[in-house]
């Protein structure tokens, strides 16, 4: 009896091996059923195989009788069909008549939705009127072609030129007692961005080229604020010159060292004593001339065992002398505090003695530099040292008195300690 089943089971050296077949009647004969092999189409040139699915179709050619020539289509083709020039790539497919010439196009082209643009090239010679417009009803009637989406034009980024010759017609001739034109800004708004230049046609602004106002018999009124410290300065390093009023009095100059003026010179001063110079009093010659006088005993007392003195001066100049500090005594005060400071140079202390030093520490969370300094400090506001925020300076002084301080900018904040 014939083996029915749809697979067909082959010995393999004794494995078994199972082929894919379907049971089918031959030639329309159930007498001569059989099985016949399932298989998967593969096509491709030598060393290429592509297994026939949809992405990779089986290539077919239809061929007349005469292997050479390929059948034509005839008939009515529906749905998308894709026409291909396979002579010289790059060639157009022309679309001809009866006769042997392009065909000509009598009716509309025009593209469909989302499709794509048909382009020309060469030379279009348009003999008739062209009416740009949109298909009224039953396509014929053209209606005017309404534009939508875009952008509105803006004064700023966008120019419109017109050329020729404008024609107005209809309307009426403005009155100027009557009629009234409103000029609205970019904004649709009252205000109108003007721009002014100057006689050059340089663009006039607030830094290089400013507009020239002339005033004539007019003034103006201004509020002036001056604070507590005003610094005066001189360009050019010229000497600023100070006076009183007239018959008023005498402006009064004092220095820092105990209201005393330091003067310095670039150049030795000339200190030469051209004068005699007499002592006159009997006591202080007869302590410098007696024997007997008590200045005279001391310097005795004085010249008395100084052989080790030249010793000593040996020792220091030779860096042999060698010094035990027993002890030192420690401040037994330590001076602090907080204070704001203002771009008005102000004192950091009024009275604080010291005896080694300050510590000085512009506050973290300070928005501008301050400057640290002596009184030179009051005469030039940046004639000191800046400290950043969290920045901190030790100095040595006597007394915290003699330190200024002041902002750039602000109230910052400026913390001491001294002992």
């Amino acid at each position: 009896m014939p083996d029915t089943d749809k697979d067909l089971t082959i010995d393999v050296s004794g494995n078994t091996a199972s082929i894919a077949t379907d049971y089918l009647f031959v030639n329309g004969l159930s007498a001569d059923a059989a099985h016949v092999q399932l298989t998967k189409l593969v096509w491709g040139a030598s060393a290429e195989s592509f297994r026939v699915s949809q992405t990779t179709p089986l290539p077919v050619n239809i061929y007349s009788a005469n292997p050479a020539t390929r059948v034509g289509i005839t008939g009515t083709i529906s749905g998308a069909v894709t026409v291909t020039n396979t002579g010289t790539t790059g060639s157009f497919v022309y679309v001809r008549g009866s006769t042997g010439y392009e065909l000509p196009v009598t009716a509309r082209v025009q593209g469909i939705t989302n499709g794509t643009l048909v382009g020309v090239t060469g030379t279009v010679n348009i003999s008739q009127p062209v009416i740009i417009g949109g298909a009224g009803s039953g396509g014929i009637t053209v209606n005017p072609i309404t534009i939508t989406g875009g952008r509105y034009l803006s004064s700023s980024n966008d120019s419109v030129r017109v050329t020729g010759t404008v024609t107005v017609s209809g309307g009426r001739a403005l009155n100027a007692v009557t009629d009234t034109v409103s000029v609205l800004g970019s904004d649709l708004g009252s205000k109108v961005l003007t721009r002014l230049y100057d006689s050059s046609g340089t663009t006039l602004n607030s830094t290089s080229n400013a507009l020239n106002v002339y005033m004539t018999n007019a003034g103006f009124t201004a509020t002036v604020n001056v604070g507590a410290s005003v610094g005066v300065f001189n360009n050019n390093n010229i000497p600023l010159v100070v006076a009183g009023t007239t018959s008023g009095g005498a402006i009064i100059v004092k220095g820092e060292n105990g209201d005393a003026i330091e003067v310095t010179a670039t150049t030795p001063l000339n200190v030469d004593v051209t004068n005699e110079i007499s002592i006159d009093d009997s006591a202080i010659v007869a302590a410098l001339s007696g024997e007997n006088s008590n200045l005279i005993g001391r310097l005795t007392d004085i010249k008395t065992n100084t052989s080790p003195i030249s010793n000593i001066r040996t020792d220091i100049t030779s860096g042999n002398l060698r010094a035990r500090i027993s002890e030192i005594t420690r401040p037994s005060k330590v001076s602090s505090a907080t204070i704001s400071l203002t771009p008005s140079v102000t004192q950091v202390n009024s009275n604080t003695p010291l005896q080694v030093g300050v510590t000085l520490k512009a506050s973290s969370s300070n928005t501008a530099i301050v400057y640290i300094g002596g009184g030179n400090l009051t005469r030039n506001p940046i004639d000191g040292y800046p400290l950043e925020p969290g920045e901190s300076i030790y100095i040595e002084c006597s007394n915290v008195s003699a330190l200024y301080a002041r902002s750039v900018e602000g109230t910052q904040q400026l913390s001491y300690i001294g002992s």
